[in-house]
């Protein structure tokens, strides 16, 4: 593999996990909680009074939201599309 091509593979979302995003939880005084979010995947997405419970669902979130990415490429249908059909 070229080393272009190397580079091209590497920053495919196969190849990161959420340690990779900038992920940010910070208090909000008007939820009186604290909230995470990963700019460029998700807006904010969860919250609680436990930063690190925060950053722990933050991660999940994340790695979920990759790995439905990741089968959305490979030509997978996504668990979250799956469980919207079911619903319907």
């Amino acid at each position: 593999m070229t080393q272009n091509a190397q580079m091209m593979h590497d920053s495919s979302p196969k190849n990161k996990t959420a340690l990779e995003y900038p992920l940010i939880v910070k208090w909000s005084e008007e939820d009186q909680a604290f909230i995470g979010s990963c700019p460029g995947i998700i807006g904010p997405c969860c919250h609680g009074q436990d930063r690190g419970h925060v950053l722990r669902q933050l991660v999940q979130i994340v790695n979920d939201w990759l790995a439905d990415e990741e089968a959305t490429e490979s030509g997978v249908t996504p668990s979250w599309a799956i469980e919207q059909e079911t619903t319907a």
